[in-house]
């Protein structure tokens, strides 16, 4: 009995009992097409790189830049001071002096060169101290030091000092990895142990009562899909799987599962190159920061950036696009009955369009109340009721 909104009353419409014969199969086998499927996931899929959709990773690439314009600033205020290359060529200088004076400027080079602020203290306290008692030893002896002596006391002095002022390559984090918290409880046991006792009426309640509760996890979507395809319910099967292949696009296990259905339409809607928009947002960010720290070493160093700094950044660039264009791609819907009808306009009075079967992957226009603007995989537009099919979420 239903209710004609036109005819304004109830019609009842009687049909024949159906008759359904049940035989066991000759070899006790389950039979069934399910008998080909994956396995069921115990564990629950991590959620991956959710983090980075945040705002908090969002202003993060702000950092190299601020680091950038902190350096630009410093350099402007204080001018860099060569303090190797000033201390080695005065000691360099006193090859020049007699014999008398080489070991007193000598020593007074040093000591200057160790009491500047930017000096090694681990070499004023080690190799600079040693030197400059050599080097008063040799000031002070009886008889004064051969020409050789004197030039490998001045070439140690010149290689002492320009250790006072190497640079120590400290490396700090470019990037802080943040730590995905996955403490979740093991899902969906109850959901195992019913779809292993053959009861996948309890199946499905269970895993889609999981998959509700925590609509990113892929393995209880697939799941989901298992426990439906066993039940003969085709078209859910596919839809389920197909939510676990937006959330996991390089999953081999729903790929097997969609092709052991015979389906295999889902696959085609993947991200570009099965990578999802995460991923392609997370390789961007470090293709940025890349590029970014090469221009500041080479400022650090007071070189003009090469040109294959631009290499990075024009990628970080593609793959940003890339990102976005995966993020905003069009919503999808899986047609969940055995003949699905689409009509040329939002009402079952009008014509229809054409008949699908379970599983058709169909593009999504607009939404007007309960009907769906749809495209199908060959293009032809049509409308069909919202309770017909599945949408796939994207978030």
């Amino acid at each position: 009995t239903f209710f004609d909104p036109l005819a304004r009353r109830y019609n009842s419409v009687q049909a024949e009992p159906v008759q359904v014969r049940v035989t066991a199969s000759e070899n006790g086998v389950d039979e069934t097409p399910s008998g080909v499927l994956r396995p069921l996931r115990v564990q629950p899929s991590a959620e991956r790189l959710r983090w980075v959709r945040s705002p908090v990773f969002a202003l993060m690439q702000l950092v190299p830049l601020l680091v950038l314009a902190a350096l630009l600033l410093a350099r402007r205020r204080t001018p860099r001071v060569n303090y190797a290359a000033t201390y080695q060529s005065r000691v360099r200088a006193t090859a020049s002096l007699p014999n008398d004076r080489v070991y007193r400027e000598l020593d007074r080079i040093l000591r200057e060169a160790m009491a500047e602020p930017a000096a090694n203290p681990d070499v004023v306290a080690g190799a600079a101290t040693q030197l400059i008692g050599r080097i008063h030893n040799a000031r002070f002896a009886p008889v004064a030091p051969s020409a050789s002596a004197r030039l490998a006391l001045t070439r140690e002095a010149e290689q002492v000092v320009g250790a006072l002022f190497e640079k120590t390559t400290a490396q700090a984090g470019a990037f802080a990895v943040v730590l995905l918290l996955a403490l979740q409880a093991q899902p969906s046991a109850p959901g195992v142990q019913a779809y292993e006792a053959g009861d996948y009426g309890r199946a499905v309640a269970l895993f889609s009562e999981r998959a509700q509760s925590t609509p990113r996890d892929a393995s209880a979507w697939y799941n989901l899909g298992n426990a439906h395809y066993r039940a003969g319910e085709t078209g859910r099967a596919i839809w389920a799987w197909a939510q676990a292949l937006q959330i996991q696009p390089r999953s081999d296990d729903v790929v097997h599962n969609l092709q052991a259905a015979g389906n295999v339409e889902p696959i085609r809607v993947r991200p570009p190159l099965a990578v999802t928009a995460e991923e392609w947002w997370l390789l961007a960010a470090l293709l940025w920061w890349t590029a970014v720290g090469f221009v500041i070493v080479a400022l650090a160093r007071r070189r003009p950036p090469t040109p294959w700094a631009l290499a990075p950044l024009v990628l970080a660039l593609i793959f940003a696009i890339v990102g976005w264009r995966a993020a905003h791609a069009p919503a999808y819907a899986i047609t969940l009955n055995a003949q699905s009808v689409l009509y040329s306009e939002p009402t079952v009075r009008s014509p229809t369009v054409r008949r699908v079967r379970a599983g058709a992957v169909l593009t999504v226009g607009e939404e007007r109340g309960d009907w769906l603007h749809v495209r199908t995989i060959d293009r032809r537009e049509a409308w069909v009721a919202r309770d017909e099919v599945g949408l796939l979420t994207k978030d």
